[in-house]
């Protein structure tokens, strides 16, 4: 017996793109703000400094999360345009 091959939406897909982006960016980002106050605790003195500290690990999270984002958008974009 022939398998029946079921084609998903492209919405379906573009939805659990979004989903797994937002996803990760959560994560991403907790880890970095965890991440730079934790070494703001050790390195810094002063309340600016671990505060640059702080947000520079959660930037980087967000960054990392946007990078892996927008290649796997482009991927899609890519792949449909064949």
């Amino acid at each position: 017996m022939a398998e029946k091959k079921t084609s998903i939406p492209s919405e379906y897909r573009i939805s659990e793109k979004w989903d797994k982006c937002i996803e990760s960016f959560v994560v991403n980002f907790s880890a970095g703000l965890v991440a730079g106050g934790l070494t703001s605790l050790v390195l810094a003195r002063t309340g600016s400094g671990r505060a640059a500290l702080t947000g520079f690990g959660a930037g980087t999270g967000a960054g990392a999360t946007w990078t892996t984002c927008s290649l796997a958008f482009e991927e899609s974009q890519e792949k449909a345009q064949e």
